[in-house]
């Protein structure tokens, strides 16, 4: 397996688990661990992350002490280089990197990626493909992740802000890049965020979409894929619905994940599929 980000780890496992999503995953007899963290000492070869904000990297710093093989953290440059500086520093916590400051504990080795070249991720049959989006502040990213022959990929973005707001144009080269794996049916997956609910003012998205905003990007998608027909260009995607921040006014609905799918259900989504997940479910594409 790999991490895509790691927000949340060892409790997501444990839901997992629970929730009967890693049936058929099962740790030697004997083993001195819990199955949490036999999981992310065995199974978790590798971690790809999109940007170094608190929320997507804390189950891994937290967790570092419990890892065990010598793993790759995979990323661009500037997220890695807060990774080492900010928080394996020694200080805020110890260096499990393989670079910075003295003692160099070596658990993860950082790999840097260059925008738009695919490597192949040790230890998995996977390769990953980084490429930039504007987060605010932040440089995040979007993983085009494949199957060793290129047969099949998820595309999972990190934190993103729609390009009419951010006006950097990176989503756009996104949808370039994966317009033709979509018309070949190779793109099985895009994991993309939704963090707070519509009517919220485009100068307080702080780099983030609403589900209004997510259909028009599912719209310029479509455009690419299928310009004659776009209401349909999306038919064999699963679109996962990611990053949903808690709110305490949720409307009518239970929860902000409940308010934020019924309003994506009122959104065109060009013959996609859009799944809301729960915390440990199961997906297959």
């Amino acid at each position: 397996f790999v991490a895509l980000d790691a927000g949340t780890l060892r409790v997501g496992v444990r839901r997992a688990r629970e929730a009967g999503s890693l049936a058929g995953i099962e740790p030697p007899e004997g083993i001195p661990w819990t199955y949490d963290a036999w999981f992310l000492r065995e199974r978790i070869r590798a971690y790809l992350v999109t940007h170094p904000h608190l929320d997507h990297v804390a189950g891994l710093v937290l967790n570092a002490t419990d890892d065990a093989r010598i793993k790759p953290i995979l990323g661009l440059a500037s997220t890695l280089d807060v990774l080492r500086d900010d928080y394996f520093d020694g200080l805020a916590w110890p260096n499990f990197t393989d670079e910075g400051l003295d003692p160099r504990l070596g658990t993860y080795r950082l790999v840097r990626l260059e925008p738009g070249t695919a490597v192949p991720v040790e230890g998995t049959g996977l390769t990953a493909e980084a490429l930039p989006l504007s987060h605010g502040l932040a440089t995040s990213t979007a993983f085009l992740v494949g199957t060793a022959y290129a047969s099949a990929y998820v595309l999972y973005l990190g934190d993103t802000g729609p390009d009419a707001v951010e006006k950097a144009g990176r989503l756009a080269a996104v949808w370039e890049r994966v317009a033709p794996l979509v018309r070949e049916r190779r793109l099985r997956a895009l994991y993309l965020e939704c963090s707070y609910p519509d009517g919220r003012p485009d100068d307080r998205l702080y780099g983030h979409l609403t589900p209004a905003w997510v259909s028009a990007e599912l719209g310029e998608l479509a455009r690419r894929v299928g310009p004659a027909a776009p209401e349909r260009a999306l038919d064999g995607v699963t679109v996962v619905v990611t990053h949903v921040k808690p709110a305490l006014e949720c409307g009518a609905h239970a929860t902000a994940r409940d308010r934020i799918a019924a309003e994506l259900a009122g959104h065109p989504a060009y013959g996609a599929r859009i799944v809301v997940p729960g915390q440990g479910e199961r997906l297959e594409f």
